[in-house]
């Protein structure tokens, strides 16, 4: 409608997924990192077949350790065919991370979909983390303290030589790319921000960006107009990407309250490290009874981490009616959650954002804790401390958008039980952040009683 080219940026491949399977039909084109293209060169150049393994991707494919391949500029190559009709393309959805990488040319419009995780995705973009199966290739040298100069040049250093050890090695090695990688950003990026550096027990080290907004023009820079959409963006997640003069727009609900109740179970042992075992069993027997009021039901349990899903699933009653997924099996465990006929319920820490369970997929929630950002990291320390509304804010983004996953039309229905009983506390000082639609679903059980099922 607006004319000129847009491109629509997703954090996940569930929703960038699902924008396609909606738009494709007027001319959504659809473009992704290197991961998701395989490597053509060995079936189109069979003379080069010796440089190809079995099942290589883009992302190891021989032209990333120095070799110039002739489909690159050509055609043949999935991924570089799919960034030229990227650039000239008018409707374009892709994911930050291949955003923040690549030019596709002039773009008149960003569209930035679950706006919320804009600021995360940046910081992830500048963040490294050297491992220590990386440090042999360093000969096991690395500076001594946190001076950022010490660092840039230790980089450059080894950069170059990381550079001259993957054009001779004649295969690819996946650690020795991502090395280069890690090492290309040392250099460039710490010129600029605030950066911390965390060393591991392990001898890993952490290179964090606490100040994101610095670079907040690698997102929104290259483009005539930027648009935020999300249920809980605001003008703090603006400010965290470097936006200035915004204009905040936010819409009324078109579902129907009832239809969409967050109930807050009174009397909730408070959800944190620490627990003592009794408070645990405690918390597991008030999910049971959740549960136990909603035999006919799917539901989700969002844990806030794959730990206290395990542990749930351990002592729960309802054992035989659960599913967990990990960090590597999310998809095909969503997928057979939802051809599930039976009630099941989904035990997850992974399901804030960018998933549907619409209608009889998913009729109740429960958020087993609040889910404030981790603080054990340097880089979240800092943050916190240079920002002390930060983790309250961080925890209203999670908590909107986890209750929103099974309520999908002004026709479904989808209530959501919070079993934490931090709630009360958070929710005095941080209410501000979550939208007024919501706020206006909240009811307070008393006593830990467990409301009736809507009709």
């Amino acid at each position: 409608l607006a004319g000129g080219r847009t491109v629509i940026l997703t954090a996940t491949k569930a929703l960038q997924d699902q924008l396609v399977r909606d738009f494709e039909q007027i001319g959504l084109y659809d473009v992704r990192g290197r991961n998701a293209y395989e490597c053509t060169l060995a079936q189109l150049q069979p003379h080069l077949a010796h440089l190809v393994r079995p099942n290589t991707t883009a992302a190891t494919a021989p032209c990333r350790w120095g070799f110039e391949c002739p489909l690159k500029t050509s055609t043949g190559c999935p991924y570089f065919d799919r960034i030229r009709g990227a650039r000239t393309a008018s409707l374009v959805v892709t994911n930050y991370d291949f955003w923040l990488y690549n030019d596709i040319g002039d773009v008149d419009m960003l569209i930035m979909d679950e706006a919320h995780q804009a600021p995360d995705e940046l910081a992830d973009f500048l963040s490294f983390h050297l491992t220590k199966d990386m440090r042999h290739y360093l000969a096991g040298k690395l500076p001594d303290g946190e001076e950022i100069q010490t660092w840039r040049e230790w980089g450059r250093y080894w950069l170059d030589r990381g550079r001259a050890k993957l054009e001779g090695k004649g295969r690819p090695d996946l650690r020795l790319i991502e090395l280069a990688g890690g090492l290309e950003k040392i250099t460039k990026l710490l010129a600029r921000g605030e950066w911390v550096i965390e060393r591991f027990p392990d001898g890993g080290v952490n290179f964090d960006c606490v100040n994101p907004e610095a670079f907040g023009s690698m997102l929104w820079g290259r483009v005539g107009k930027t648009v935020m959409v999300s249920a809980t963006c605001n003008q703090m997640t603006a400010n965290a990407i470097g936006l200035k003069g915004v204009v905040e727009w936010q819409a009324k609900s078109s579902f129907p309250v009832e239809r969409r109740l967050v109930w807050v179970m009174e009397g909730a042992v408070p959800v944190n490290f620490r627990m003592v075992e009794g408070q645990k069993r405690q918390w597991v027997n008030l999910i049971d009874r959740i549960l136990s009021s909603r035999l006919g039901l799917k539901g989700i349990l969002h844990t806030t981490s794959f730990e206290r899903a395990r542990y749930y699933q351990q002592y729960s009653s309802h054992s035989s009616r659960l599913l967990l997924n990990d960090s590597r099996n999310t998809r095909e465990v969503v997928a057979n959650f939802k051809a599930a006929k039976s009630p099941l319920v989904l035990v997850s820490p992974s399901l804030t954002t960018g998933w549907d369970f619409p209608y009889d997929q998913c009729g109740f929630q429960v958020i087993g804790k609040v889910p404030f950002p981790d603080l054990r990291t340097k880089a979240a320390k800092v943050k916190s401390e240079r920002n002390k509304e930060w983790a309250g804010y961080m925890a209203a983004q999670q908590m909107v958008q986890s209750s929103g996953r099974g309520m999908r039309a002004s026709d479904d229905r989808c209530e959501t039980f919070i079993a934490d009983g931090s709630f009360g506390w958070w929710w005095g000082k941080n209410k501000k952040y979550t939208p007024k639609w919501w706020q206006e679903a909240v009811r307070w059980v008393p006593n830990g009683r467990i409301p009736d099922a809507m009709d």
